[in-house]
């Protein structure tokens, strides 16, 4: 029932807030491992790969919803051996 929230104050849209898993009581259970697992799968790729941009022009930050690079960044990625 979207209605609810209607004339309602939204503080956590006026503050620019990134929220992937929401809050309060009724917060994703996976939302720890979720993040746990972005970390190793990251670290995984960092440690097999090198990676480069493509372009020596350099992808500057814009603020939407979230935060967003001002293109879309080409990379090469090489086996680290």
């Amino acid at each position: 029932m979207p209605d609810r929230f209607a004339g309602k104050p939204q503080p956590w849209s006026s503050i620019g807030a990134f929220l992937p898993f929401d809050g309060g009581p009724r917060i994703c259970i996976g939302a720890a491992f979720s993040m746990a697992e972005a970390q190793m799968v990251l670290a995984m790729l960092l440690e097999r790969f090198e990676f480069t941009l493509e372009s020596e022009r350099k992808v500057m930050p814009i603020t939407t919803f979230t935060t967003a690079p001002d293109r879309e960044p080409k990379f090469r990625l090489e086996p680290t051996g």
